[in-house]
């Protein structure tokens, strides 16, 4: 990780050493860097939904943050 990237690139990286580590966690022992981009990709997509959803019912509820309760409506508006 160096200094200079950015904050989209910083997120990427994260995402799919989280990606790698859970795919080891549930016994995956190799995985195709394609397959973890893929998953690390999902991951941003489900978590900036969960957020926006998440913000969503903060400010309908007149609020700035967010509290559990808007984390547990974004999280059943997904299914």
């Amino acid at each position: 990780i160096s200094a200079g990237m950015s904050a989209e690139d910083f997120s990427r990286h994260i995402a799919r050493v989280v990606a790698s580590q859970v795919a080891e966690a549930t016994g995956f022992d190799a995985c195709q860097d394609s397959a973890i981009e893929i998953l690390g990709d999902l991951l941003l997509r489900y978590l900036t939904t969960v957020s926006a959803g998440c913000h969503s019912y903060a400010e309908l509820a007149g609020r700035s943050q967010s509290n559990l309760s808007d984390v547990l409506l974004a999280l059943e508006d997904l299914g």
